[in-house]
């Protein structure tokens, strides 16, 4: 009984799964030259906030150091300003070509109508009905 009831459920949480309707960021709609171009610069935008992160963070660290050096006490720990600079500066590297791939996909975009047609079952025959569909190509 046990196991009747696990498969049910099992069956009722696979078919709600696969009855989704997807969201924004996965329909089709969103594949043109505009969402590219705007994930390119939304991309870029980041990777520059980042490299000046990385760069103002180096700053206030080298003056910091500089207003605390004392030439006879030794030092006791290191500055965590310029991993915090690295890791800035790397982090901005994959925005920067993930929005060179994003501008590219949106020169390469086109979008047109195309007449597709689909199988009717009209009494016993089988007959062909014309549709306009919309198709994106990427060409990469």
């Amino acid at each position: 009984m046990k196991k009747i009831i696990l498969f049910f459920a099992c069956l009722l949480l696979i078919n709600d799964a696969y009855c989704q309707t997807p969201s924004d960021s996965t329909s089709k709609e969103n594949f043109t030259k505009q969402y590219y171009f705007q994930k390119s610069k939304n991309q870029k935008t980041g990777a520059w906030v980042l490299i000046s992160a990385g760069i103002a963070i180096s700053g206030i660290t080298v003056v910091s150091e500089l207003n605390n050096m004392n030439f006879n006490s030794p030092k006791t720990k290191q500055p965590v300003g310029p991993k915090i600079t690295i890791a800035c500066i790397a982090g901005s590297i994959p925005l920067f070509i993930a929005a060179a791939r994003n501008k590219r996909k949106g020169l390469n975009a086109t979008a047109y109508f195309k007449m597709e047609k689909i199988p009717v079952l009209q009494e016993t025959t089988i007959n062909f009905q014309s549709y306009p569909a919309i198709s994106v190509k990427l060409n990469f």
